[in-house]
């Protein structure tokens, strides 16, 4: 017999079983988790309480992946932060050991923050009813067109002319 298993039949055998969660217990940890939440988890709790689905269900989820987009930011400064701004060590040859592995490390850390970033923009990407694997070229191409059609470059003007 595994050891797990004897536990298991150890934990039975001295009647130690888990009491099942009363109601009022359940409602106070119900009550508390609402208190506790933040405005997007809220809309999200309200999303699967009124049952949305589709493209309005998953409007709900971007109020969370806005707080992932700006945690994976912060990484990226932290990183920064923590290399001192420089990939390099300025004191010694750019080809040295030393600054050969501060780069590499460097580097490993910003492509992992890229592949969160990669991440969260495919689950935006998704939020908003686009898959990766569509073929984006004509919604690309129809708003070039709009935007000619209306004179719009894109850019807000400042109201300075030429």
């Amino acid at each position: 017999m595994s050891s797990f298993k004897s536990a298991a039949v150890a934990g039975k055998q001295n009647g130690d079983h888990k009491r099942p969660i009363s109601p009022r217990h359940r409602r106070r940890r119900a009550e508390s988790s609402q208190r506790d939440s933040s405005p997007g988890q809220r809309v999200l709790r309200d999303a699967v309480e009124g049952d949305q689905v589709g493209l309005e269900g998953l409007k709900a989820a971007r109020f969370q992946l806005l707080k992932v987009f700006g945690r994976i930011e912060r990484f990226g400064d932290q990183i920064d932060e923590a290399f001192g701004g420089e990939m390099f060590l300025q004191d010694i040859a750019p080809d040295a050991p030393a600054n050969r592995r501060r780069v590499k490390a460097f580097l490993e850390e910003h492509i992992q923050v890229t592949k969160l970033l990669g991440y969260a923009i495919e689950l935006w990407l998704l939020t908003c009813g686009m898959k990766p694997e569509d073929d984006w070229v004509p919604l690309l191409i129809e708003d070039m067109r709009l935007r000619a059609q209306r004179g719009d470059d894109g850019h807000k003007s400042n109201g300075v002319t030429d």
